[in-house]
This record gives structure tokens, sequence and C-alpha cells, in this order.
């Protein structure tokens, strides 16, 4: 009854933050909890998607792509501050992606990207996963990382992009080797992209001093205007 309703101890249990995902208990990305510290897609999930961006996962940990996992994604953007284990199976990542005017409107090359990972420790991928991919794009790493990249994986990569630091740099020449042991007579090639983007952005500060000048013209115009109705 009441009274013993009233006397039940309450228990407060741990919200979940591990979960195994497949487009029947979670039908799209955006619908699994973006808390989540560790996701684990399971094999053959997710046949529909075709570019994955698993950014708002700020506090994930763990990554697990399960074998045939995502078969015609061929894009997948990484950029998570915790991350420190990244687990691809076999034949993860396979799409191909569109051509000609489609690919235009896709937006979205044939990359893998980690943007920000600075705990990152640990990359295992399997045979035959991420067969479209023509380029790698390197961020902000930490200096230390293992991996393992398996037969034919990245067998259409050409370049690994990386940025200036050491961190990247070295990121970068360890995943190309990797990459180049797992498709023998490959050869991969590291680009270091240079950090003087940002210096692109200050002159976007200049067009305000342009704008004054512009209310000139406005001022004579309505002068201008009463001579023509004459």
């Amino acid at each position: 009854g009441i009274a013993g309703f009233a006397i039940r101890p309450i228990v407060n249990d741990p919200v979940p933050t591990s979960f195994t995902f497949n487009e029947n208990n979670y039908p799209s990305i955006e619908s699994i909890p973006a808390y989540a510290t560790e996701l684990i897609f399971d094999n053959n999930s997710y046949p529909n998607i075709q570019t994955l961006d698993l950014s708002r996962f700020t506090q994930l940990k763990t990554l697990i792509v399960r074998d045939g996992a995502f078969p015609n994604c061929y894009y997948v953007y990484l950029d998570n501050p915790l991350l420190a284990v990244i687990g691809i199976g076999d034949n993860c990542f396979t799409g191909v992606p569109p051509t000609g005017e489609a690919r235009r409107l896709a937006g979205f090359p044939a990359a893998f990207v980690i943007a920000n990972a600075p705990n990152l420790s640990t990359i295992t991928i399997g045979s035959g996963s991420l067969t479209s991919v023509s380029s790698i794009e390197i961020g902000n790493v930490s200096d230390s990382v293992e991996m393992t990249v398996g037969t034919g994986s990245f067998s259409n990569v050409e370049n690994v992009i990386v940025d200036e630091s050491n961190a990247s740099k070295d990121f970068g020449n360890s995943l190309a080797g990797a990459i180049e042991n797992g498709n023998p007579g490959k050869t991969v090639n590291v680009v270091i992209r240079p950090t003087e983007a940002p210096t692109t952005l200050p002159p976007t500060t200049q067009p305000p001093t342009t704008l004054p000048p512009t209310t000139l013209p406005t001022t004579t115009l309505p002068t201008s205007q009463p001579p023509t109705t004459t």
C-alpha cells in the first residue's frame, strides 16, 4: 500500500554512458545521448549513413565500430577532446562518394578527419576499411599513439595532411607508415598544412573601415536625383 511505498528505499541508478548502437534501437546518430562516453556501433549497422560527424559527443572516450558497420559511409569527422581509443573492425566505412554534381552538392570529400583528439592513445583498424578515403586530416593529437592498420584499409589514401606541430607530424608519419605496411607497394605522402590560415582572419576586420565611405554616395544620391526631375 501507500505505507509500503513510502518506506521503499530510493536507489539512484547511475546513468549509463556506454551504448551499443544500431539503427533499430537508435534510428539516427542524432538520437544517441550526447553524454555518451563509449560508443559501440554494431556489426553491419547504419547502412544509410554516408557522412559521420561525432563532434557532439564531447565526453566520448572510446569509439568501437564493429565489422561491416557504416557500409556506405565515406566521410568521418572526429573532434573529441577526451577520446582515447579508436577501434574499427573489418570492412567498415566502405562507401563510395557521389560523383559529378551530386558530389558538389554533398559538400563532403572522401576523407577521415581527426580534428581534435589530444588524449588519443590507440588506433586499431581492421582489414578492408575506409577504402574510398583519399585523404586523412590530422589536427590536434597526442604525441604518442599506438596504431595498427589492417590489410587493404585506407587503400586509396594519397595524402595524410598534418599541422605544423611535432605531435601532428609524428602522428601523420606513423599513420602513413602503417597504411603502407597494410598496402604493400603503396606510397602515402605526408603534407604539412601551414598554420598561417588564422593570419587571413584579421583582414576580415578591414571591411568595416570601408563601410563609412559607402555612406557618402548615399548622401550624394538624393542631391543628384532632383536635377533629373527638372
